[in-house]
């Protein structure tokens, strides 16, 4: 069993207030099922429990004085430097939560440390865990290595988030990325060798798989369509929308689930050209997801980037084929005329196209397909990479 340090504190305006995210919740409450031992440092919280794992750092980070953090930014000058011309302020906060994660990491006798998000924690923690030979794992996300200021999107965007992952990146001995396409990116990126860069995806809850779904997916017309995510620029729905306004409005039926700041243009859109055959509603329960996933014939998904989408994969686990953009975390899932199809997400008439294939065609059975291709993408699957991971750490 290993004492794992579980490193990853919401830092956006939205998320603050959260101890943790739920994705990387349910990961520690997996493990801990597995009998790993998941402490989870948080500056804001004492010995908190919840799913057997304990939340815990805010005594040891209220308790460091400027001394300590003075005398932890010169001896580790080397890695400090940069940052603190880039953001005193910043790089002083990076230092006291490393001191206090030093401190948990010898109270709890941990032997791994585990980074869900390159920054802030992952850049901090590897100093210390350095200093104590601690070896740390890093888990990525999709936008960490992104720079899309057009779509006010990815970390990269940021000098200091460079040069902090950077550091993170240096010292991890291992770093995991959610798509194939992206663990050749963040090695050149972060200027690592390759071999330490390891392509782990996402994973979806084993019991959401539904083994028993036979039905087509296109029957009777018109073809239903649904769409999930943020309405924001990066999903790119606005496409999604001209290529939909291009179709028999009694082919195609859409439903396009989400809330965010593209919502009024969207809605806008739809009203302007009367698509009485879209319908924009907002964010529900899973449950109820799941339940229109299921009443649909298709998922489609024309994101710009994304690490890997959860919600393609909770589609092919309902037995949903899915058409999507020409990215490279749907490389790694949807494959060609077997539990999908591609589409150019630049092109609105590409989309519309793809559409307008499937509704001419004959009905296609591709449901056993999809959870068959789905299930390698089991969270079961992804934690137990993760034990072995720990276990090769620490011998």
């Amino acid at each position: 069993m290993a004492n794992v340090l579980f490193l990853s504190i919401p830092v956006s305006q939205d998320n603050r207030d959260k101890l943790t995210y739920n994705f990387i919740q349910k990961e520690a409450a997996a493990l801990a099922k597995k009998d790993e031992n998941i402490i989870h440092f948080h500056p804001n919280v004492d010995n908190t429990t919840i799913a057997n794992i304990t939340f815990t750092g805010k005594r040891q980070f209220d308790s460091i004085n400027k001394l300590e953090v003075f005398s932890f930014i010169f001896k580790h000058i080397k890695n400090y430097y940069q940052l603190l011309l880039i953001d005193i302020k910043q790089a002083w906060w990076l230092a006291k939560l490393e001191i206090a994660i030093g401190k948990v990491i010898v109270e709890n006798n941990i032997n791994v440390a585990h980074s869900h998000f390159m920054y802030p924690l992952g850049s901090c923690a590897v100093n210390i865990c350095n200093s104590l030979n601690i070896p740390v794992i890093s888990s990525l996300r999709g936008a960490e290595v992104c720079n899309l200021p057009e779509y006010s999107y990815g970390a990269m965007r940021e000098v200091f988030f460079q040069k902090a992952s950077a550091i993170g990146a240096r010292y991890s001995q291992i770093i995991t990325t959610p798509n194939s396409g992206m663990q050749k990116v963040a090695a050149e990126i972060f200027r690592v060798d390759k071999s330490k860069v390891k392509y782990l995806p996402n994973g979806i809850d084993d019991d959401q798989i539904d083994h028993e779904v036979h039905t087509l997916n296109a029957q009777t017309l018109p073809i239903n369509l649904i769409a999930i995510g943020r309405l924001i620029k990066l999903k790119n729905y606005a496409n999604l929308l001209q290529a939909i306004k291009l179709l028999d409005k009694n082919c195609v039926q859409l439903t396009l689930v989400g809330e965010g700041p593209e919502s009024a243009a969207l809605k806008a859109y739809i009203e302007e050209n009367s698509m009485v055959n879209v319908n924009l509603i907002d964010e529900m329960a899973k449950g109820k997801l799941f339940d229109l996933i299921k009443a649909a014939h298709y998922f489609i998904h024309p994101s710009l980037s994304e690490g890997l989408p959860n919600v393609v994969l909770e589609a092919l686990a309902k037995g949903k084929p899915c058409l999507v953009s020409k990215i490279d975390a749907h490389f790694d899932v949807i494959e060609e005329g077997v539990n999908g199809y591609f589409f150019d997400h630049k092109s609105p008439i590409d989309i519309a196209n793809t559409i307008k294939t499937i509704v001419e065609g004959p009905p296609t059975e591709l449901s056993l397909n999809c959870l068959k291709s789905v299930e390698k993408f089991a969270l079961s699957n992804k934690i137990n990479e993760y034990s072995r991971i720990y276990k090769r750490l620490i011998k």
